[in-house]
């Protein structure tokens, strides 16, 4: 029925009754979809506008989508832990937000929705950018990241780790974030003629650290001479 006391089992359900009690009378209203923790094992595609699809998780317990969340519409997903991701919304259709999601596979924007990942963990999901329009990485963690389209912009902010990063056409700005490569003869980012990268405030590591090359210098120790005391120092 999809009451407190007799919740709907499903995320595409929940969708058609979100559907039923606004399209008609508030069409361009938010829509919110609160998920009870849980594992939902089924595929889901978010395909009406202005959409919310959240959880209060409790403690110990996940909210986990077993299968793909396909979004073609703007929207905002929170707090959901899933395998795949696609975004093929348009930049028509409004901006798409992604808060303090997991993806354990991979995440896939082919479309020009005006896109922000916040705070997310792709750690192990790789990240495909083939799509127009901008993406903005703000906090978190991701795996491989692929930019390839000359119309793409991204711009990572304050990413905590991410890498190995491809960057094949388009625009990527990378600020106060720290990039990976993946073994000890690999690039961390790996740019190609044409694309546009920028760097601020940013560093780049490799595994071993007996691969970086140090000055053959002899180790100095200073000093202090005892003539010098704390009260005559300038």
């Amino acid at each position: 029925n999809g009451t407190i006391g007799d919740p709907v089992k499903t995320i595409a359900r929940a969708q058609v009754l979100a559907a039923l009690a606004f399209e008609t009378t508030g069409v361009g209203e938010r829509k919110t979809i609160i998920l009870h923790p849980g594992d939902y094992v089924e595929n889901v595609t978010i395909d009406t506008q202005f959409t919310v699809l959240t959880t209060h998780e409790l403690v110990g317990k996940n909210t986990t989508l077993s299968g793909t969340l396909t979004i073609t519409k703007g929207c905002t997903i929170d707090g959901l832990k899933m395998n795949n991701l696609v975004i093929s919304a348009t930049s028509a259709t409004g901006s798409v937000d992604i808060i303090g999601c997991t993806v354990t596979t991979s995440t896939t924007k082919t479309s020009s929705a005006y896109t922000v990942f916040r705070g997310c963990d792709l750690s192990s999901s790789t990240l495909s950018i083939t799509g127009t329009g901008t993406v903005i990485l703000v906090g978190g963690n991701y795996f491989t990241v692929t930019v390839n389209n000359a119309a793409a912009g991204v711009l990572s902010k304050a990413v905590v780790s991410m890498g190995p990063v491809t960057l094949t056409a388009g625009t990527l700005q990378l600020s106060d974030t720290l990039v990976y490569s993946a073994t000890n003869t690999s690039n961390a980012i790996t740019q190609s003629a044409g694309s546009v990268l920028t760097l601020n405030n940013s560093q780049t590591l490799i595994p071993a650290l007996t691969n970086v090359s140090m000055a053959n210098d002899t180790k100095r120790v200073p000093v202090l001479d005892s003539r010098f005391q704390p009260d005559n120092l300038i």
